[in-house]
């Protein structure tokens, strides 16, 4: 019978091998890691025609090294319809645009439109950003739109992303 016996040597070389694969594949995966979160929980809100609202998000490296992200917004056709809150249609898409705090005048009526969507952060940093969400022409009053905000880290893809959902009613200004 013949018996093939591996090396000392050779269990060495295939050891370190795993390890450093294993090690590798610990890394990367930790890279994704984001946290994105609306400031104080504000994550609803209400707006009329013409007079649009900023929300503030904070992003967070959670991961084990540094990252750049992408900052970017989306419709999101899932129903934010708040309990609370009267709806009379479905989801509507608003403008929705990111804007760099360092930019943005709060207490002016005309902010910097100075738009923002990539940050590099080190691990543990963190960024505060605004998302302006405005109507567009010839929205339906007492609607509402989901706002999705990713952040899509350089070494990660979309599915990764650290995701925050902003949700806007569209109330007539003459009901007010």
């Amino acid at each position: 019978m013949n018996t093939t016996k591996i090396s000392f040597f050779s269990k060495i070389v295939i050891c370190n091998f795993l390890f450093a694969f294993l090690f590798i594949s610990g890394m990367y995966a930790q890279s994704c890691n984001a946290e994105l979160v609306v400031e104080k929980g504000r994550d609803s809100r209400s707006i009329t025609q013409g007079d649009p609202t900023v929300y503030t998000l904070l992003l967070t490296n959670t991961s084990s090294g540094a990252n750049e992200y992408t900052i970017v917004t989306k419709y999101n056709s899932n129903s934010c319809e708040s309990s609370n809150k009267k709806a009379g249609f479905s989801n509507v898409t608003l403008n929705a645009q990111v804007l760099d705090i360092d930019n943005v005048k709060k207490s002016a009526k005309n902010i910097n439109r100075k738009s923002t969507n990539k940050i590099r952060l080190k691990s543990g940093e963190s960024y505060k950003f605004y998302v302006e969400v405005s109507t567009a022409d010839k929205v339906k009053d007492n609607v509402w739109s989901c706002t999705e905000v990713l952040a899509i880290g350089t070494k990660c893809n979309e599915k990764n992303a650290a995701k925050a959902t902003l949700k806007t009613y569209l109330r007539n200004a003459s009901e007010e």
